[in-house]
Parts: structure tokens; sequence; C-alpha cells
């Protein structure tokens, strides 16, 4: 079938967002900022957020469309800022983001929100020695973890407490005090399969009708088994499409170098005619896993391989 890509636009109309994934972030995010007001300083809800889940699943993507639909300004973090050759740096970096939050919504009259969003925080400050007995921390991500305690146990403004969301892999290496209840809630984040169909019937929409997108997830779940992996991620799904898109692109590229083209940076609505089906993205579906499979025995191999040579010596 041939589609017109759509625009991202209409793509953000159409995003199926979990109802509990949107109740976490509604009920935490008002929670914070309206227990001040409400209760003084009687209550404080805990100022942290962790949506913890395997990596794929939207845990971010989510998180920054539905606090834009909520009219939330966001003070986004990555984790790479959690490093710095000067120690003690990223630390103040977390305070000077967290005021200047504070500060925005001061200067809003407290009639907008605004929250901050550190993702892939396991990988910033996580412990992820092996042995459980050795802590694997720089003085930078230690300063870190203080000032998130910090954050969460005092207030800059009286009236104004501004809620962190963070996302992640693996909540277990982070360091156990600063998950303590008060500090930090916490929302173990993993699809249904009713949910995942409803977001690759939002992904595909303009491609596939709502009974080949179902063919498409029950292909994957039968293929996924049979190799033994684990069920497939929504960004697996997405990575489908580029790779539909991307073999669409190659075959337009040919069609232009037939006429003495090359293939221009931006094309035109009848140039760009993005040429799939059903049966086009299960077989690179297939593929996909098949290729994820082979790697996996070939780590596999390749661990055993060296486990001997160390046997061996």
């Amino acid at each position: 079938m041939d589609v017109t890509p759509r625009r991202v636009a209409v793509l953000d109309e159409r995003l199926f967002i979990p109802e509990r994934f949107k109740k976490e972030i509604f009920s935490h995010v008002k929670s914070v900022f309206l227990a001040p007001l409400t209760f003084k300083s009687k209550f404080s809800p805990p100022l942290m957020l962790m949506i913890s889940g395997r990596p794929g699943d939207g845990k971010t993507f989510q998180t920054t469309k539905y606090l834009e639909q909520m009219g939330v300004e966001q003070f986004k973090i990555s984790a790479a800022n959690f490093e710095n050759k000067d120690a003690g740096q990223p630390a103040v970096f977390l305070r000077k983001t967290y005021e200047s939050a504070v500060d925005w919504v001061r200067r809003k009259n407290h009639s907008q929100l605004a929250a901050i969003i550190i993702n892939d925080i396991d990988t910033a400050i996580g412990n992820f020695a092996n042995d459980n007995t050795i802590v694997q921390y720089t003085v930078n991500t230690q300063n870190v973890v203080g000032e998130l305690m910090d954050l969460a146990d005092s207030k800059l403004d009286n009236s104004i407490r501004v809620p962190i969301i963070l996302t992640g892999n693996d909540i277990t290496k982070l360091y156990e005090p600063l998950k303590r209840s008060g500090r930090m809630r916490i929302f173990k984040w993993k699809l249904t399969k009713n949910e995942t169909a409803k977001i690759v019937r939002c992904v595909y929409g303009d491609f596939l009708c709502e009974d080949e997108c179902d063919k498409l997830i029950d292909a994957m779940d039968r293929k996924t088994k049979e190799l033994q992996l684990p069920s497939v991620t929504i960004s697996f799904y997405a990575d489908i499409l580029a790779r539909a898109f991307g073999e669409s692109l190659w075959e337009i590229h040919n069609e232009f170098r037939v006429m003495g083209r090359s293939l221009p940076c931006t094309l035109s609505d009848h140039e760009m005619v993005f040429k799939t089906s059903l049966d086009n993205l299960t077989e690179i579906g297939l593929d996909l896993l098949k290729a994820i499979s082979e790697s996996n025995f070939s780590d596999l191999n390749n661990g055993r391989d060296l486990r001997d040579q160390i046997l061996a010596t």
C-alpha cells in the first residue's frame, strides 16, 4: 500500500499514553505542588518519582509528552551532566537547576507548574560493581546523591516544591537511603499486551489497520517464544518502521539514479510515497529478531571462551 508519511504533529494528536501511567505522573506532580499550599508543614509527599522498567517501553517519551499535555514546564537533566572534571560541579548544577525551576514557578505566580526530569538515573549515579562488597561511586556521584536527598528533605521556598521525576532501568543500583519512603515514590513500569497493542496501532495507524497491527504483534510474540527471547519493546516496533522507511528511501534513490538524478534532502509529496505492507513489516521484524538471537548466542559463546581461557591459566 502507498501511504504519504504523516507529520509529527499528527502523531502527537494520536498518541496513546496508558491511563495508569498518566495517573502516576499527574498525582505526583500535583501532590508535590499543592501539598505545601494545602497542608502547610504538616504533610510533604515524596519529592521524587522513580519510573523504573526495561529500556524501550516509553518511560521517558511518555513522561515528556504527558507533561507537555499538562502544560508543565520541564527542566531536563541528562545522566551525562552528573560527571565533571571538577569535583562537586554536578551537584552544584543540580541545585541551580532546581532553584531555577522554583524561581520560574514563583515568577508565574504559582499559576503554572514545573518539574525536573532526570533520565537514566541508574546509569548516572548507580553502583554497577559486580561484587556486592565493592561500592562503585565517584566524588561527583556521591555529591549528587547527597544533593538529591537534601532536596527531598528540605524546601528552598516555604510554599514552592518542584517535583523531580527520574527514569531508569534498574532501581536496585541506586543508593538505598535515596529510595526510602518519604523521599522517593517508585513506579515499576511494564506494558500490558493490551497497552502495547494500542500504542502499536497508534504508531502504525497510517500504514496498517487495527487487525493488521494485531497480526504483526502476534507474529513477533510467536517468534520471541520460539527463539526464547524476552517480549519485544515499543522501541522495537518503531525500529521495524524505521527499517521499512529506509528500504523505501533506497528504492526512491534507485529510481532517481535511473533518471540521472541524486536523492535530494527534501522531497515533494508526489515524490515521497512510503510503500509498506503487513508482510513487509513482518519480514523485517522477524529478521531483526533473528539477528538479536544470533548476537546473543555469539556473546554467550564469547563469554564461555573467555572463561575457559581464564580457567586454563
